[in-house]
């Protein structure tokens, strides 16, 4: 999950948008995982990024949906759930059966979720007529 944020919010999900879905398999546990994207991404900015993992079902145990970085916080990595399981397809934020930072839940660290950007311009050529 990709949504954009305008920013400056304690809590990222206040006025998200969500940009777009990756369907995917998890490729293997505490590997680093490339997922390459067919069609970029545009977002309009300023603001965040929020890349999310979703677990279509509500496991019975506890589980991490990644690795977690515990040799720093830098107080940005969330964790939450829906009330349903599966979730809404459209996945609205924040879940409404919990959210919070990790951190406020007795993990201090950061998910190992990471993301790829580069600026993308898009030029619209026109022809040139002349007499």
């Amino acid at each position: 999950m990709v949504y954009e944020t305008p920013g400056g919010s304690a809590d990222p999900a206040l006025g998200a948008t969500l940009r777009a879905q990756i369907p995917v398999k998890i490729k293997g546990l505490n590997i680093w995982s490339i997922y390459p994207l067919s069609q970029p991404i545009v977002v309009t900015g300023p603001g965040d990024l929020l890349i999310g993992v979703v677990a279509m079902k509500k496991p019975c145990i506890s589980y991490y949906p990644a690795a977690i970085d515990m040799s720093s916080n830098a107080q940005r990595s969330w964790a939450g759930w829906w009330k349903t399981s599966p979730p809404p397809v459209t996945y609205p934020l924040p879940p409404d059966g919990s959210w919070s930072r990790i951190d406020q839940a007795g993990y201090a660290g950061n998910w190992l979720i990471r993301g790829l950007g580069m600026p993308f311009e898009r030029h619209v050529f026109l022809p040139l007529v002349t007499r």
